[in-house]
C-alpha cells in the first residue's frame, strides 16, 4: 500500500492536483444526478467471475484476459473517490466455475443507512443464494 501511495505522488504537481480535484467534482455531480430517479444504484461488483488462484485468467465477452487489480478498480474505486457509500453483497455462485458472484449497491452521499437497508432486503429475499460454499 505504501508503495502505491508513493508512486501516485511521484511527479504530481499542484496543477495536476487541482485538475484532479475538479475532475472528481464533475464525476461526483454526474453520479449525483443519477439519484434524481432512484434510491440506490445496482452495479456489478466485478466485470467477470473471479478466477481460481491457480488460473488468474478472466473471461469477458468471450475473451480471456489477465485478471488484475486494474481490471477490477473501475468497478470499486469511484465510490471512494466521489464520496458515495457502497456495499457489495453476495448473489450466488457461477454455474460453470462454481465461484462466488456479487453485486454492488451504491447510495447518495451520507446515506449509508439506505445502502444497508437495500443490502439487508436483498439478503432476506434471497437466502438460498448464500447457503452453499464453492468447491475450491
Amino acid at each position: 500500500t505504501r508503495e502505491r501511495v508513493e508512486a501516485s505522488l511521484a511527479g504530481a504537481d499542484l496543477d495536476e492536483y487541482i485538475r484532479a480535484g475538479r475532475e472528481r467534482e464533475v464525476l461526483r455531480r454526474k453520479v449525483l444526478d443519477l439519484f434524481e430517479e432512484v434510491d440506490v444504484i445496482l452495479t456489478l461488483a466485478l466485470p467477470c467471475i473471479a478466477p481460481r488462484l491457480d488460473d488468474l485468467k478472466a473471461h469477458i465477452n468471450g475473451e480471456e484476459v489477465d485478471y488484475s487489480l486494474g481490471l477490477t478498480m473501475p468497478y470499486l474505486t469511484h465510490q471512494n473517490l466521489t464520496g458515495f457509500p457502497a456495499a457489495v453483497v453476495p448473489t450466488g455462485f457461477s454455474e460453470k466455475e462454481g465461484m462466488p458472484m456479487s453485486l454492488q449497491v451504491i447510495g447518495r452521499p451520507w446515506e449509508e443507512a439506505e445502502v444497508l437497508r437495500a443490502v439487508n432486503a436483498y439478503e432476506k429475499a434471497t437466502p438460498e443464494l448464500r447457503n452453499r460454499r464453492p468447491v475450491l
